[in-house]
């Protein structure tokens, strides 16, 4: 089977805050701190996540792998993963301090 070039090998690309309107830069670094911490979370014995660096788009674009995929295979078969969505609140229940 051939690895689809626009896939980085055991790589993910996420979507990570969702601003509405052009972010200043405090508000930039404030949301990679955010997501650094779900990755982390993340974790498990033989898989290991690491934040390699982040891109900004209008909120309607797509990423820049996502348009790869889409002008050179036709097809988005691998979305970035979108954390905004995520509902951390169970997770949360029962930690102390909360």
């Amino acid at each position: 089977m051939e690895v689809p070039m626009w896939r980085c090998v055991d790589g993910s690309e996420y979507i990570i805050e969702r601003f509405k309107k052009e972010p200043k830069w405090k508000q930039v670094g404030e949301a990679i701190t955010k997501f650094q911490h779900i990755l982390e979370g993340k974790l498990e014995v033989d898989v290991k996540e690491i934040y390699a660096g982040f891109e900004l788009y209008d909120n309607n674009s797509l990423t820049h792998g996502e348009n790869f995929q889409l002008q050179e295979g036709g097809t988005i078969d691998f979305p970035a993963e979108d954390v905004t969505k995520i509902d951390v609140t169970e997770a949360m229940d029962g930690i102390k301090g909360l």
